[in-house]
């Protein structure tokens, strides 16, 4: 395959020769683009070729960034606005559940202490029975 735009060298010094006078010529002319000229193995026909290395092209300088427009501080104070808002919803929400938690451990509390006391006021009433009872024996017995 050849590269029918390209003037195509079959070897590398044919090609530095071509190199050569290519930048002399540009020299006699005052052109500055001689700076990148080089010649360069082409991946499509295999042969040698004359031009421009764009690898050596000087960047070009940074621009300094754009001071933000007064409508994208707003929309910005918006969007921060609203990630407050949700940060602090979420906040509530997991608060809420932990106060949650907490109420059912307070009535489970609760609910075991009224136990307890149930419980506890049924074998104080079970002994009391059990007392009047042993008094009546007691008074059968020996009366």
């Amino acid at each position: 395959m050849t590269c029918p735009e390209k003037i195509a060298y079959s070897n590398r010094p044919d090609a530095n020769a071509a190199l050569e006078a290519t930048i002399a010529g540009m020299k006699k002319r005052g052109d500055q683009s001689w700076k990148r000229l080089t010649m360069y193995r082409c991946g499509q026909c295999f042969k040698y070729h004359v031009g421009h290395l764009r690898m050596l092209r000087e960047p070009k300088p940074e621009q300094a960034p754009k001071p933000p427009s007064a409508g994208e501080l707003r929309r910005k104070l918006k969007r921060m606005a609203e990630d407050w808002q949700r940060h602090d919803d979420h906040l509530r929400k997991r608060r809420a559940a932990e106060l949650g938690k907490l109420i059912d451990a307070d009535r489970t509390w609760f609910a075991d202490v009224a136990k307890a006391e149930r419980i506890a006021q049924e074998r104080t009433a079970d002994f009391a029975e059990s007392l009047r009872m042993a008094r009546t024996m007691v008074e059968q017995l020996f009366s």
